[in-house]
């Protein structure tokens, strides 16, 4: 199986891809299908319960810096390869990523390596522009179980098995209970 959606992934599995970047774990089989494709789509479902535009643009960011971080590993792999033997396949590739090559193959690579230098610089830029993570003790974290558990407690709905919850439950439940919270601040009952 495989969870394509925040209405069939375990809300416990949601957060421990969040934070491990494991995107393997999406599938209970070994697959050949984009699992990470997958998890961006499932991360912008989430983004559009919660509406929040920081994450958003979090997440925009991280999309970028990955590509780039790819775009380079293919220019640093190319040039490599057509430094040790000029290979016409391996120009297209660079060809493809919009590279230019004229008369001096040397020349060349070093002027699409020091491209590629500019591209690094860019993306140190942009990982500055994310937030920092907290960094918290161990004993001061609050797990999955006890957020859902106190949840349930507020809202006043009883049990709910932690490790059955999909993300949409999740979100809802989180909705709900900030809901509950602001009305119980401004002094009305519901």
């Amino acid at each position: 199986m495989i969870y394509k959606s925040i209405e069939e992934i375990p809300a416990k599995l949601f957060f421990k891809i969040l934070e491990t970047g494991e995107v393997s774990l999406l599938s209970t089989k070994k697959t050949k299908k984009n699992l990470s494709k997958i998890w961006e789509g499932i991360l912008e479902q989430d983004l559009k319960l919660t509406g929040t535009k920081t994450q958003q643009k979090t997440l925009n960011v991280k999309k970028e810096i990955k590509k780039l971080n790819l775009h380079i590993k293919t220019v640093e792999s190319s040039i490599y390869l057509l430094r040790q033997q000029d290979d016409q396949d391996i120009r297209e590739i660079l060809i493809s990523l919009r590279y230019q090559f004229k008369d001096n193959l040397q020349e060349d690579l070093l002027k699409i390596e020091n491209y590629v230098k500019d591209i690094s610089v860019k993306i140190k830029s942009w990982e500055k522009k994310l937030p920092k993570q907290r960094e918290t003790q161990q004993s001061k974290k609050t797990t999955f179980d006890q957020t859902v558990i106190s949840y349930s407690i507020i809202t006043e709905l009883g049990f709910i098995d932690t490790n059955k919850i999909t993300q949409s439950q999740f979100r809802a439940l989180e909705t709900t209970t900030k809901q509950k919270i602001a009305t119980l601040n401004n002094g009305k009952k519901r």
